[in-house]
């Protein structure tokens, strides 16, 4: 789980862009292999992944973290 957590965090450092935002300031990308979504937010230096959520999950479950 961890290995395709990096294939989502290492490109998404480089070009937070090119993921899908959300209702919120984050953008969101599956991970490849599980029922999980990952998101993050945009710095000035990188990304901040702020939560890797279950598909099954409320779709605006922890969209209110800081």
């Amino acid at each position: 789980f961890k290995r395709e957590l990096r294939h989502f965090i290492e490109p998404a450092a480089a070009s937070p862009g090119r993921f899908h935002p959300t209702k919120s300031r984050f953008r969101r990308a599956n991970v490849r292999h599980f029922p999980s979504r990952c998101l993050c937010c945009e710095l000035p230096d990188g990304i901040r992944v702020m939560l890797v959520r279950h598909h099954k999950r409320h779709p605006d479950h922890g969209l209110d973290r800081e």
